[in-house]
């Protein structure tokens, strides 16, 4: 008995040292945890998708909390790129997305191919892009259901093609390049930003391409003379953009491209690899970090609400590279990554905020009283004049609903039965007409 008060004591003190530490939540998904996960994206704040290495693709109607599988063409031996996560798009309504894959293995690239839908993700058609041996699938992004922008990278002429459709897919034509190609980020249809990048380390210079005329034509914007390859970038608006790299890489620039600053003020170890950023507007944005220490050093997320003048580290239940970040808003986030560094070592998703969604209104002057707390799974919960319509949730850590119930009695105690579940700690959240109440349960064994 000592052992086991000892070890849930322990058991406690862990996890709210963990939770002290960092926002950051692991989620569970229905994928293999072997398989690595990709870009993810929100188009509102229920509706998002993750790309998956092996050409599936996970969506999720809830916020996050619960995500399903959806095959596009399950006899297809295809991949798709995880770092950079650079794969995958959807439009604002959810309904049409793309995903650029590649047929065959990293090792043995046979052509990129497109999966492409129209409603959600229900049904899905394909289309060969630089269908050749030796060719890899990597980019796509559109700026709005027509017109979209896709990249191939030939590893046996060690470069990059661009293409171009404007009938959402269909049918590609080539655009001609005057540089090796890289990843690239449009504001719309006409103007967009390059970064020159490849899957090998590359030596110095570095570039910043820019178009004006919807990928026709790519002068040279910025050039930079010191080591480590650029990664990611992203303008929030037609000024104001970011391009990350390795050797601690971020810059900054608020005219468009036309000159950029260089970030020394992030704290971070010299040598670390800046793997992904996400930007909700010029001021409010995050950056995934490796850093240089040694591997079993846990890593870090930079975030930044004054547009690089102040950053703060958070740091993340996870050992690996940060692959992709997404924030519905300053408060709600997720991010993909490996699990530990090297190959093998499993994915991670994880999640920040909490599952009580905290952009909705505490209703004060009321309360949830739980007894007994902490408990072996059977409880009495009553609250304070609920109201008529009131409902209640209880979720785990990860924010999946395990109990609902509707319609709860105003000042009755509701005896509940959760001794199924495993110990640990789940949140309360009561929905009333005024608002939300919040509460906290311990399960112990």
């Amino acid at each position: 008995m000592k052992k086991f008060t000892f070890l849930f004591v322990l058991f406690l003190f862990g996890h709210f040292t963990l939770q002290s530490q960092t926002p950051w939540r692991i989620q569970t998904t229905p994928v293999p945890d072997s398989v690595p996960l990709g870009k993810i994206q929100f188009v509102n704040t229920k509706t998002g998708f993750i790309s998956v290495s092996d050409g599936r693709v996970l969506k999720t109607v809830d916020g996050g909390a619960n995500w399903e599988i959806i095959d596009p063409f399950s006899n297809d031996s295809v991949f798709s790129l995880d770092d950079p996560c650079i794969s995958m798009f959807w439009d604002a309504n959810g309904l049409n997305g793309w995903l650029m894959n590649t047929r065959g293995t990293f090792k043995n690239p046979r052509g990129g191919i497109l999966y492409r839908t129209t409603d959600g993700g229900k049904k899905w058609e394909k289309v060969s892009i630089d269908n050749k041996n030796g060719v890899i699938g990597a980019q796509v992004q559109f700026t709005s259901s027509l017109v979209g922008y896709a990249s191939t990278y030939d590893f046996n002429q060690k470069s990059g093609k661009l293409f171009k459709s404007q009938d959402g897919g269909k049918t590609w034509g080539m655009l001609t390049l005057s540089n090796q190609g890289g990843i690239f980020h449009f504001i719309n249809e006409k103007q967009g930003w390059m970064v020159s990048a490849g899957p090998v380390d590359s030596s110095p210079p570095q570039y910043v391409y820019h178009t004006e005329d919807g990928g026709m034509s790519w002068p040279v914007q910025y050039t930079d003379t010191t080591a480590g390859n650029f990664t990611a970038l992203q303008f929030p608006d037609s000024l104001n953009g970011w391009v990350i790299g390795k050797e601690s890489k971020i810059y900054k620039t608020a005219d468009g491209g036309k000159s950029w600053q260089k970030m020394t003020n992030t704290n971070v170890p010299p040598h670390s690899r800046f793997s992904s950023l996400f930007f909700l507007n010029p001021d409010t944005g995050w950056v995934g970090v490796t850093d240089s220490l040694p591997a079993g050093n846990t890593r870090h997320i930079l975030a930044t609400v004054d547009g690089g003048k102040n950053w703060a580290s958070q740091r993340i239940p996870s050992d690996g590279r940060v692959f992709s970040i997404f924030f519905k808003d300053k408060n709600n986030g997720f991010y993909t990554g490996d699990r530990s560094l090297g190959f093998g070592y499993g994915h991670v998703l994880a999640m920040y905020g909490s599952p009580l969604a905290v952009n909705q209104f505490i209703v004060p002057n009321q309360r949830i009283k739980i007894y007994p707390n902490p408990n072996h799974g059977n409880f009495y919960l009553s609250v304070t004049n609920p109201g008529a319509s009131s409902s209640l949730e209880i979720m785990n850590l990860s924010g999946k609903r395990v109990y609902f119930r509707r319609n709860l009695n105003p000042g009755n105690p509701v005896f509940i039965r959760l001794s199924y579940l495993p110990k640990g700690i789940y949140f309360v959240k009561i929905n009333t007409p005024q608002g939300l109440l919040p509460g906290k349960i311990i399960l112990i064994r």
